[in-house]
């Protein structure tokens, strides 16, 4: 088969090793094919990659926007990794319906996709290399990774607690280098994600002490067997369990010789590559799907988000309100908070756009309240009074105290 892989070269050389063709695209400079973003697919495969005609198309989440148009409208069958689930669900969960098979690498954000429509299919992250195994090793407890109190605060006072109760060095350096040279490895995660860490960390022969999550660690790991854990946040657990093991040498091997096997049998990228291939080969063109419109526009308005202001994204939001004018599926607030963003996105906010959408959806209270705050901005008292009436089973006033708070927090949380 012919494989265009997109973001990212994950199983470039595994497929290749099987027999298939691989392509890696994106705007990366470490893949074949640069390709601009919002760039049309189609238009690619005639220009950028002419003479390539993929049989799957691979979108590898990195957590960007769908920078890349046109992808459900290809031959071709489509496949979506979202990755950073834990991160972008809200957005994901619409962009799945771009795809033809959607895949997911944290479990317990499984029925986050499915309520709205998409089945994904659990496929968990993995080694990401396998390095040679060092016979000594010199170091403790390491952590590698970086503590930026801006991003993820818990981390930081996390192993300040915990450096003062145990001996831990923290390190920002190639990982195989450092677990190799290891007895253990520190996992700490950011929304309790089973992480690229976890299989490297095993992979490397170091014990691994990770968080006691979900997300289908216990499906893959047995506690005590392969790996060891700590309660989220918990640093003296993690202390003692740090001190334990760094005394009991022959237990702490044990169990890192274990989860080393187990991650070099199952969870390497030759394992996962052949997994990948069983289950594009079983997947089917999807005929269409009920919010397929929609996702385009959600697609759209990421962007615009990342762009900002000037001529493109004048342009880009002019279409994209183009694509929205034109949905005619059901949908619910969480949508309509898209179409809050399109109206209110330039400096002067579109009145026109969201009334004609309040007209098609007149049950939508993001919409409405939009309308009515918009109608209060440009001095419509009487005709913001009235709508407020017909829509509350409160008293102007209250309603009204209402409309702001809710523009506000949604201005705050998505413009």
């Amino acid at each position: 088969m012919n494989f265009l892989l997109l973001n990212q070269d994950w199983f470039a050389n595994e497929l290749k090793a099987l027999g298939h063709n691989v392509v890696t695209a994106g705007n990366d400079p470490h893949l074949s094919v640069q390709l601009p973003p919002l760039t049309n697919i189609r238009e690619a495969l005639q220009r950028e990659l002419v003479g390539f005609n993929p049989d799957v198309v691979i979108w590898y989440d990195n957590s960007s926007p769908l920078y890349y148009f046109g992808l459900d409208e290809l031959k071709a069958k489509t496949v979506f990794y979202t990755v950073d689930t834990h991160h972008h669900l809200r957005v994901h969960r619409f962009l799945a319906h771009l795809f033809d098979l959607t895949l997911i690498a944290h479990k317990d954000y499984t029925l986050g996709i499915e309520e709205y429509g998409i089945s994904p299919v659990w496929f968990p992250l993995w080694a990401s290399r396998i390095p040679k195994i060092s016979d000594s090793r010199t170091k403790g407890a390491v952590f590698v990774g970086t503590l930026n109190p801006d991003l993820n605060p818990e981390r930081v006072t996390f192993f300040e607690e915990l450096k003062k109760l145990a001996e831990v060095e923290v390190l920002q350096a190639n990982w195989w280098e450092v677990f190799s040279d290891s007895k253990i490895v520190i996992n700490q995660t950011v929304k309790k994600d089973l992480n690229f860490r976890v299989f490297e960390a095993m992979s490397t022969g170091a014990l691994l002490l990770t968080e006691k999550i979900e997300n289908g660690l216990f499906e893959l790991f047995k506690e005590g067997e392969h790996l060891v854990t700590y309660e989220k946040g918990d640093a003296k657990e993690a202390a003692e369990k740090i001190r334990y093991y760094l005394s009991n040498e022959s237990e702490r091997q044990r169990i890192a010789k274990l989860g080393m096997e187990e991650v070099r049998l199952f969870h390497s990228p030759l394992v996962r590559a052949k997994t990948l291939l069983e289950l594009v080969t079983k997947a089917e063109k999807r005929s269409g799907s009920p919010l397929r419109s929609f996702a385009n526009v959600i697609a759209r308005t990421c962007l615009l988000r990342k762009i900002e202001s000037g001529e493109l994204f004048q342009a880009l939001l002019g279409d994209t309100k183009a694509l929205a004018n034109n949905l005619a599926e059901p949908l619910d607030e969480e949508c309509f908070i898209e179409i809050f963003y399109l109206g209110f996105a330039s400096s002067e906010p579109d009145f026109n756009f969201l009334r004609q959408f309040l007209d098609r959806y007149p049950n939508s209270m993001v919409l409405t309240c939009a309308v009515i705050y918009l109608l209060k901005e440009e001095g419509k008292i009487e005709e913001a009074k009235e709508l407020a009436k017909r829509s509350f089973a409160i008293s102007v006033e209250d309603a009204f105290s209402n409309v702001d708070a809710l523009v506000k927090s949604i201005k705050e949380a998505f413009l």
